[in-house]
């Protein structure tokens, strides 16, 4: 089934529960799963609208879970428009709401680090080094990994930067779910810099391996 398919099934279920209050919970479930189909879509532009439907339901069910699932999807939306101000208050929402990974916070350690914002930077990187304990099956080490890289190349040790994200038992530039805002787009544009050609030949082999890449990871990649 392709991903309009997909989105127009779960769109026939949410149009079957609309007005059923007391249904709210399923109706969380079906915009929580086209949000997260939706994440594949090239303009990011279905995955926003779909996490400010969940944030919306959600407020009215008074789910925390789903708040901080809208929060998430936001925060992925708000790091590749570059709409950095508002990126903070989402990566905050998700962590006081218990979100399940340190995703939302390496987003906006990122985004402080790439604004010279050491002391903002700080309490999102303390964030994401205290996540690695959920493994790497949440994408701690692969958050980790890419926040300690920036951290390596501001520092100018790019040769160890590129190696943070392409060794280990899983690389983060190969990581599983390394589909759309892209540990793997760092390492490249490392290894294009350095002239490593065997690293950028491994990295774009990742990538064509990835059926499920995002378009726009692919092009930076290939670009």
């Amino acid at each position: 089934m392709s991903l309009e398919d997909r989105l127009r099934y779960l769109d026939r279920r949410l149009t079957d529960l609309e007005g059923q209050r007391e249904l709210l919970s399923l109706k969380l479930q079906n915009l929580a799963a086209t949000a997260e189909q939706a994440i594949l879509d090239p303009r990011f532009g279905k995955f926003a609208d779909g996490a400010a439907r969940v944030r919306a339901i959600a407020e009215q069910a008074g789910s925390h879970r789903f708040r901080a699932l809208a929060a998430w999807a936001t925060a992925i939306c708000l790091f590749q428009r570059g709409a950095w101000d508002d990126l903070f208050t989402e990566a905050n929402t998700a962590h006081e709401l218990g979100w399940t990974t340190s995703m939302p916070s390496a987003l906006a350690a990122l985004a402080a680090l790439h604004r010279d914002d050491e002391p903002r930077a700080e309490p999102y990187i303390q964030r994401v080094a205290a996540g690695r304990r959920l493994g790497n099956a949440n994408g701690g080490e692969a958050y980790w990994a890419w926040v300690q890289s920036l951290q390596l190349r501001r520092a100018g040790h790019d040769h160890d930067a590129l190696k943070r994200l392409v060794t280990g038992e899983y690389p983060a530039a190969d990581w599983w779910y390394d589909e759309i805002y892209s540990p793997r787009v760092q390492a490249t544009r490392l290894a294009v810099s350095l002239g490593d050609q065997q690293t950028l030949q491994q990295i774009l082999a990742w990538s064509h391996n990835r059926g499920d890449l995002h378009p726009g990871v692919r092009a930076h990649c290939q670009g």
